[in-house]
């Protein structure tokens, strides 16, 4: 892309094709979830007046969903979208998405006659495995100073706590007590996992994101989060990236597909 040499897979598809000599006689059919690169790159001088453009199935999630520009796909949203400032890293933006877990989760399991069900919440805020271990620092500074009542960062942090399990309780309409949801997260907090997905060296730790096994599973990806993984009990996702760096239309649809039916 942008270089005078072709890439690797796209010169052996030439070859196989026959599409770099004379007669020109292959055919190409590409199947894509994200044509928008194809188009740009001009793949094998794909024509797009020529595409063919399929149906979704009827609980597939995409573009109209995580991205709507009608009132009418603007209804069928049913997620909740916190929107992050145009400029700025704040740490309290981590912090308050963190906090907002882990309230959603003590709402889930706070009354219920079964085991504690554990969710996941997915942190994905660059591509660089050095960015990666500063979140899982922060993560893990978060998750200490809530189980430290002697940390000088305490009162500041339950305070806040406070005030977002107020929000959710309102939100949902639920009769808990503030109080009761945060001493529940207190009593809880240790029953906490912090994971870093970012290559095939962190097989182990993609699947125990994937299906979470701790109360409060976290996790930390970069790039290979948008290749075909499957959160179950994705709760949270915490997606902060600057626009100044090769964030693009294909790479950003893809991470809101993760988010499945």
């Amino acid at each position: 892309i942008n270089k005078s040499e072709v890439t690797a897979i796209n010169k052996f598809l030439g070859i196989l094709g026959n599409f770099n000599d004379e007669s020109d006689s292959g055919t190409y059919i590409g199947v894509t979830a994200t044509p928008a690169r194809l188009d740009l790159n001009n793949t094998f001088l794909n024509d797009s007046k020529e595409w063919i453009f399929l149906n979704s199935h009827s609980h597939y999630k995409g573009r109209a969903f995580f991205f709507p520009t009608t009132q009418d796909d603007l209804a069928k949203r049913d997620y909740i979208l916190q929107p992050l400032p145009d400029d700025g890293d704040d740490p309290k933006l981590l912090r308050h998405a963190v906090f907002r877990f882990l309230c959603r989760v003590a709402l889930l399991n706070y009354d219920s006659a079964t085991e504690l069900t554990p969710y996941s919440m997915l942190i994905h805020t660059a591509g660089k495995v050095n960015d990666h271990e500063k979140d899982q620092k922060d993560l893990q500074n978060i998750l200490g100073i809530l189980s430290d009542k002697d940390s000088k960062y305490f009162e500041r942090y339950y305070t806040e706590l406070l005030m977002i399990c107020d929000e959710q309780i309102e939100r949902y309409k639920l009769a808990y007590l503030v109080y009761e949801i945060a001493t529940f997260i207190y009593e809880n907090i240790g029953k906490s996992e912090v994971l870093v997905i970012n290559h095939k060296n962190d097989s182990d730790n993609v699947r125990r994101a994937g299906v979470p096994k701790a109360l409060f599973t976290f996790a930390i990806g970069g790039n290979i989060v948008s290749r075909g993984l499957t959160f179950e009990r994705l709760l949270t996702f915490f997606f902060s990236r600057n626009v100044k760096g090769r964030l693009q239309q294909n790479t950003y649809i893809q991470r809101a597909r993760m988010f499945g039916t």
